[in-house]
């Protein structure tokens, strides 16, 4: 026998099957949206300072 003894209600009050509804969903999307996007607008940047950054070398070297 189990020494433990869980019921199969839910301790906390929610239904068994807690289904998230459409806003929630749509909420989290954005979210996860909005975070990507900002992130890649400044690993977009950092990379554009980078090539420029290079480009710089390159016409130093070449104006030798």
């Amino acid at each position: 026998m189990n020494p433990i003894f869980l019921p199969k209600s839910n301790t906390c009050g929610l239904p068994g099957k807690a289904i998230a509804t459409w806003p929630a969903w749509i909420a989290a999307l954005l979210l996860i949206g909005a975070s990507v996007g900002l992130t890649s607008c400044r690993t977009a940047r950092g990379f554009g300072d980078d090539v420029q950054h290079v480009g710089e070398k390159i016409e130093d070297a070449a104006t030798r």
